[in-house]
């Protein structure tokens, strides 16, 4: 599903390059060649979790390699695969071939959530996601920290933003009184020798 939701989201131009995936750990390898931006990373959240949602049965089917390769399945066809193949049906949604283990249906895997995208080669990328409860504990610590910085600044979540940068602002602002008052420290010093060096 998240080889599908990235076509979608950033082209037909992603093609698997390697994964790790455990009950609720996935490193997926893809093709794309920029940094994906909040919005599509959370395109792709809400097209899989849809599908979750959903509730889609996966089919299971058995076929031939070649008439995977005249069909539109993907497959990563560097691997060395048998004549026979085995092919993973979510609707028309996905459709691939794959050797792993795999849920009865998509509800079953609860919530998906990316938690972090990073480069790794040049064309690259890889996505880490958690799925389940450790999806939803990772929800829970972000939420924890927004508290505690909330806490910190005396403000609500949705004020966080606005708080920061008024603190930024004050900052600079501080910086620039501190600035001007170490110069007129500076002249006063050198007003004062002078006075000292004429007096002598």
């Amino acid at each position: 599903m998240l080889q599908a939701a990235l076509r979608i989201v950033l082209g037909n131009h992603v093609s698997q390059k390697g994964s790790f995936v455990s009950d609720n750990i996935i490193k997926f390898d893809f093709s794309h060649f920029n940094p994906m931006n909040l919005h599509e990373i959370y395109q792709v959240e809400k097209i899989i979790n849809q599908k979750i949602r959903d509730n889609i049965i996966i089919k299971e089917s058995f076929t031939t390699l070649q008439d995977i390769k005249n069909k539109n399945i993907m497959a990563l066809f560097q691997e060395k695969y048998e004549n026979i193949v085995r092919m993973i049906s979510i609707n028309c949604f996905s459709n691939e071939l794959c050797k792993g283990t795999h849920t009865k249906n998509t509800g079953k895997i609860g919530l998906f959530k990316i938690i972090s995208e990073t480069n790794i080669s040049s064309g690259i990328r890889r996505i880490k996601a958690v799925t389940g409860e450790i999806a939803l504990n990772e929800i829970h610590n972000k939420e924890k920290i927004l508290q505690k910085a909330s806490t910190i600044l005396k403000t609500t979540y949705s004020d966080i933003i606005n708080k920061i940068n008024t603190l930024i602002n004050y900052n600079i602002s501080l910086e620039k009184e501190k600035n001007i008052l170490h110069q007129q420290k500076i002249c006063t010093i050198v007003e004062n020798l002078s006075k000292k060096k004429h007096c002598n």
